[in-house]
């Protein structure tokens, strides 16, 4: 019996090894323009431009005030402009809830992803106008991280590609998750480097450009 515990207590170190091993999902980091809500799951940014002030334009500043809600700021700290908050309403309807009030007119862009699947919802306020949201249809089933690739090479719904996981750029048959398709990307500086070789401004236009990740930062050389 003895002999046969060695053997099994190898395997199972292998197995906890190689699980170790696997790239993990990284959950929203919280920074002055980023928001984290809903156990830090999703992340919320929001660039503005004021038409007001001759196109000056910059990034939100971020205000936590629970799991669920916070505000941005965008010119001066004791000005909030937008009030934000989501709900998981997936008991409910199987989506999750996106609720925003603007208390200002100028153009801006709230970008929310979800950092588990990184797929995405945009919403743009035109210049002039005072906007409020209300989706309770965010993030469907479709878009929430769905195996893909692989040894079977299993595919994507329509709408959607596959990310590669990171860090799995020269492994054969790597699997990733489904992810929205990008179309509009923030205008944020967070450096990334492709599979591809190429450093993108952020992850957003790395994905945009259909290449894995291989890690965060500038490619090197």
């Amino acid at each position: 019996m003895r002999l046969l515990r060695r053997p099994l207590a190898a395997a199972l170190s292998a197995v906890a090894l190689l699980l170790s091993a696997l790239p993990a999902r990284a959950a929203c980091t919280a920074d002055a323009r980023t928001l984290c809500l809903l156990d830090s799951r999703f992340a919320v940014q929001v660039h503005w431009k004021n038409q007001h002030g001759g196109g000056a334009e910059g990034e939100g500043t971020a205000v936590p005030l629970s799991d669920k809600t916070g505000a941005f700021w965008f010119f001066e700290a004791d000005n909030l402009e937008l009030m934000l908050k989501m709900l998981d309403g997936r008991p409910l309807n199987g989506r999750f809830w996106i609720f925003f009030g603007a208390l200002s007119d100028v153009e801006y862009q709230v970008t929310v992803t979800d950092t588990a699947t990184s797929a995405q919802q945009v919403y743009l306020n035109p210049p002039g106008h005072t906007y409020g949201v209300t989706d309770t249809g965010a993030f469907s089933p479709a878009a929430q991280g769905a195996f893909c690739g692989g040894i079977a090479g299993i595919p994507c719904p329509a709408g959607q590609a596959c990310d590669q996981d990171p860090g799995t750029c020269h492994f054969a048959d790597a699997g990733g998750r489904c992810a929205a398709d990008v179309t509009t990307c923030p205008p944020v500086a967070m450096l990334v480097c492709g599979c591809d070789g190429k450093t993108y401004t952020n992850d957003c236009l790395r994905r945009q450009a259909h290449a894995a990740k291989d890690h965060d930062g500038a490619c090197s050389g």
